[in-house]
């Protein structure tokens, strides 16, 4: 047994030794984000529509009004996220963040990026990515129904991009066409828009 202790050390000490090195040759695991996007600082515009109510129905008058003088200070207030950062392959974060829901949940449906709304447990267009390049798409609106003694007004902004038959609808308040809109005071309009970022990395 005396002949062997010696060997026997010496050879758990090989294999410790062994063990320690293949430990620090494993890379440890980064905290690295997928990806982070930068806000270029340019934005580009789908549509912008205008809807005027009329006693024969609403006509379109996109071309007597303007965003900045429709939308007022909810156009002139809005700042995109400066960056937005992929966390994690399901996981984005809006910086700077001002709010809970700006680290939310999110998925690619082919190029379509959509992130969850916790709140009502829905999937919201968020933008649309083609590289390195992402389209953070978002709709302002505004909605005003007289039918006296009664009138219904909404003005928002919300993710993706508004198209008509969002606007008309037979849910709800919503005027199922413009032929509904009879009062002169009757307005329906909304507008796109397009915040472009760049990314450090292809999603």
């Amino acid at each position: 047994m005396k002949t062997y202790l010696p060997l026997l050390s010496l050879l758990a000490m090989s294999l410790l030794f062994s063990c320690k090195k293949k430990d620090a040759e494993q890379p440890k695991p980064s905290n690295s984000p997928i990806a982070t996007f930068n806000y270029t600082g340019k934005m580009e515009v789908s549509e912008f529509k205008v809807y005027k109510g009329d006693p024969t129905g609403g006509k379109e008058v996109s071309k007597d009004y303007t965003p900045e003088g429709l939308f007022l200070d909810r156009l002139k207030n809005f700042t995109p996220p400066s960056q937005l950062i992929f966390k994690s392959k399901d996981s984005l974060s809006q910086l700077p963040k001002r709010v809970e829901v700006d680290l939310l949940k999110y998925k690619f449906n082919g190029d379509t990026l959509k992130g969850h709304n916790r709140y009502v447990n829905t999937w919201e267009v968020y933008g649309f990515k083609s590289k390195k390049r992402l389209a953070y798409s978002m709709t302002f609106y505004i909605y005003t129904r007289v039918s006296p003694p009664y009138l219904t007004a909404a003005v928002g902004t919300e993710h993706g991009l508004t198209l008509a038959q969002n606007m008309f609808r037979s849910e709800g308040v919503n005027f199922r066409s413009p032929a509904e809109m009879t009062n002169t005071n009757d307005l329906v309009g909304w507008y796109n828009v397009s915040y472009i970022y760049e990314g450090d990395k292809e999603l």
